[in-house]
């Protein structure tokens, strides 16, 4: 059986982190949460996406596609689609105990779809910043021949400190199996930014 494969490209969505892919609107878009400032932003593939909030933080949805089409008495359009959605949550005090001392923001990609949304290579890189003073740490988490990986960041907070200012970026890229357009899909992605109030605790006794 003889056919011809064409790939094609889904659009990029925004959603929000309680709603399924592909039914995102205006509405689905919550405030900013109290004490956040609603700068966030994201894009893929360098273009600019429109932010779209939860209570935990903001998430960006893009998919790539294989269309198959076979040339038989009667037409068989086969699309494998597989959809990746990035998360970064809003930077917070570390909730471990000992480690109050410290704020974190977390970043979570997963994809679903064709072969479980496996795929051959995907990473996920944080950072966080205190007063726009970026930690340039990133330690990108790497997965290969899976569906998800989460990466963290963290920077210790000042005790005594209110006015402090933190957000957190996300880097996160998935690479395609063959035959699928594109072949791979870049994420950026920043949080709002919060203030501190009293949410540190004092450093650690020496």
């Amino acid at each position: 059986m003889q056919y011809m494969r064409r790939s094609v490209l889904a659009a990029v969505t925004l959603i929000s982190l309680a709603t399924p892919a592909g039914t995102a609107s205006a509405q689905d878009s919550w405030p900013a949460k109290p004490g956040g400032n609603g700068v966030g932003t994201a894009s893929v593939n360098g273009s600019e996406a429109a932010v779209s909030r939860s209570e935990g933080g903001i998430q960006v949805s893009a998919s790539s596609a294989m269309t198959e089409n076979y040339s038989k008495a009667e037409a068989v359009t086969v699309v494998n689609e597989i959809t990746c959605n990035f998360q970064i949550d809003n930077p917070h005090q570390s909730g471990t105990p000992g480690f109050q001392h410290r704020w974190n923001v977390h970043a979570t990609m997963k994809c679903s779809g064709y072969n479980n949304g496996n795929v051959p290579w995907m990473y996920s890189s944080v950072d966080i910043a205190r007063n726009n003073l970026w930690s340039l740490y990133w330690n990108p988490t790497h997965a290969y021949d899976k569906n998800n990986v989460t990466g963290t960041a963290a920077q210790e907070c000042r005790f005594n400190q209110p006015t402090d200012q933190w957000q957190g970026r996300a880097l996160g890229h998935v690479q395609m199996p063959p035959g699928f357009e594109p072949q791979s899909l870049d994420f950026d992605v920043e949080s709002d930014t919060f203030a501190q109030g009293f949410a540190c605790g004092p450093p650690p006794a020496l």
